[in-house]
């Protein structure tokens, strides 16, 4: 636990007499800030202000150099935002010994000390300390502004947790800190994405989306933060929603080219590879010989294609796919037809691509030419 001790100084000289009217020593009243040591993180403040962080003990203590006899000390606190005046002490005496505790210095007998035993919101303002020596001038005093502290807390029970949602249900997000002075609180996207309700920023504890979405899904950031520090939320936005297929009806390609056939899917949660199925004619089309399936997966969708390597007339026909997600399907069908002019794969290529028939007769000429080669040589 830090400690904060402060120490006052206030320079003022004056002379008094005593009855006979015989000038006495002139006494000094000094009061020096001693500790806390300043916080790098914190603003730099004037030498009559200083923070202290709630629930920590504060020790301010009063120095008098050459003290006349009979001079009285006293602790006084003005509370912030009050007019009232709350006496702590008289000399080494508390006038409260649950809230103050006044004691001499050990290095000089002087000094005075003053210890806030349990310091909370309830004790920011002014506390001053002042020499009353004589009867006719006025005491000599200097204090000291402290401003309680305390570093932000999201309030667990009262902010919001990772939500799951539908597509155009009103999502509400709250954000709700504590701390002092009051934090300011900033929600934003990771990512630097705009906010659904506009703009990168929302400068409230509680936003609402109305009407979500989505491109409205993944990781919103709540921060709380004063000067004493800051505080920090992550909240994930999840919607659930059935597969959506995008796919052209119809594509052409002409006999011994690469074809393509894409389904573009939508989903939260997003399909397994197990879980989308390509088939013809009701005969389901698996990865071999010509035919080949992919997938490329994307934030909230999966993009699945059946290549055909080398078109032939029977392949020629209607092609289905069908995605499953959480208990729901969706499907597409696509006509391949042929067509005279080649048309570009999926990559923007035109592939070319031989029958097995075709690879069959290049290989019989192949075996042939180098049978021939050989007689000739040997």
């Amino acid at each position: 636990m830090n400690t904060y001790l402060l120490a006052v100084v206030l320079a003022t000289s004056f002379s008094f007499a005593d009855v006979a009217g015989n000038s006495q020593v002139t006494p000094v009243v000094s009061i020096t800030v001693i500790a806390p040591q300043p916080d790098p993180n914190m603003p730099v403040l004037d030498n009559n202000h200083m923070y202290a962080h709630k629930d920590q003990p504060i020790i301010l203590a009063c120095t008098i150099d050459n003290k006349p006899p009979d001079t009285f000390v006293h602790w006084n606190f003005y509370p912030k935002d009050s007019s009232t005046v709350i006496p702590i002490s008289f000399n080494l005496q508390s006038y409260d010994d649950s809230k103050w505790k006044v004691e001499a210095g050990v290095a000089k007998g002087n000094t005075y000390r003053l210890s806030l035993l349990s310091p909370g919101v309830k004790s920011e303002g002014r506390y001053e300390c002042s020499a009353e020596y004589d009867d006719f001038a006025p005491p000599v005093k200097e204090g000291k502004y402290i401003e309680i502290i305390s570093k932000p807390i999201i309030s667990a029970s009262r902010s919001s947790t990772d939500i799951s949602a539908k597509p155009g249900d009103n999502v509400e997000l709250q954000c709700q800190a504590e701390g002092l002075p009051t934090p300011g609180v900033t929600w934003r996207r990771a990512g630097k994405a705009f906010l659904p309700t506009g703009g990168e920023f929302h400068t409230q504890p509680s936003m609402t989306i109305k009407n979500i979405q989505p491109e409205h899904q993944g990781e919103y950031i709540c921060e709380a933060k004063n000067k004493a520090g800051q505080d920090t939320l992550k909240i994930v936005i999840k919607l659930n929603f059935p597969p959506k297929i995008t796919a052209e009806k119809e594509v052409y390609q002409k006999v011994g080219y690469k074809k393509d056939l894409i389904c573009m899917i939508d989903a939260s949660p997003i399909p397994k590879e197990n879980q989308v199925v390509w088939s013809k004619s009701g005969r389901v089309i698996t990865t071999g010989g010509r035919f080949k399936i992919g997938y490329t997966y994307g934030l909230n969708s999966v993009e699945s294609y059946l290549s055909i390597l080398g078109v032939q007339p029977d392949d020629f026909g209607a092609y289905t796919c069908v995605a499953t997600a959480d208990g729901n399907s969706k499907s597409a069908t696509i006509t391949l037809a042929e067509s005279d002019k080649a048309t570009k794969d999926k990559t923007g290529r035109f592939i070319v691509s031989s029958s097995p028939a075709s690879l069959g007769i290049l290989a019989l000429i192949a075996v042939s030419l180098f049978t021939s080669l050989h007689i000739i040589l040997f």
